[in-house]
């Protein structure tokens, strides 16, 4: 990481921590059982990805939790995409120079209070973390390749494991059992 990325990410960090003051978050443990709504963060720059958000939204469609969708690519357009009320996609270009989501559709959504928040992105990406920090979602879940702060509960997937569709089932196993 060269020196200006460094320093976005570290101007980034005392951004996000100054906002996060202000959400005002309940942190609850959340199961599918008490859930009613339900936002899902993951990646749309490939088919698998795609194919994980499709899989968690029949998840939560199967036990009639609403659910929206933020999705993210890192290519530079998504023009093959279409948001909705409840789909959300993001490219770089919709972040600021800290990667700090501009939209204000996507920031009305984080404003929200979801019940859960599942971040089936399995890479690191800061525009990622700082979205999902963002979002006053009561209880969030998302791989252990980011910050320990920035889930409620984090899910540590070999490196070799880190299938978009693997980590969708890990998620859907952790929300059906946990405080059951």
């Amino acid at each position: 990481m060269n020196i200006i990325t460094k320093t976005r990410v570290g101007i980034s960090k005392y951004l996000i921590k100054k906002q996060q003051k202000k959400l005002n978050r309940q942190i609850e443990v959340c199961n599918i059982h008490k859930a009613q709504n339900a936002l899902i963060v993951g990646n749309i720059s490939n088919e698998e990805g795609i194919k994980a958000i499709q899989k968690m939204k029949a998840f939560f469609a199967e036990r009639n939790i609403n659910c929206e969708v933020i999705g993210y690519s890192n290519k530079k357009s998504a023009s093959n995409l279409i948001s909705d009320t409840k789909h959300h996609y993001l490219i770089n270009e919709n972040f600021s120079y800290f990667y700090i989501p501009k939209l204000v559709e996507v920031k009305t959504v984080l404003n929200k209070s979801h019940d859960v928040l599942v971040n089936l992105y399995e890479e690191h990406s800061y525009q990622i973390e700082n979205t999902v920090k963002l979002s006053n979602a009561k209880f969030k879940v998302g791989c252990s390749s980011f910050e320990a702060d920035t889930h409620d509960l984090l899910l540590n997937i070999e490196e070799t494991q880190k299938d978009p569709l693997f980590i969708t089932e890990q998620m859907q196993h952790y929300i059906t059992i946990i405080n059951s």
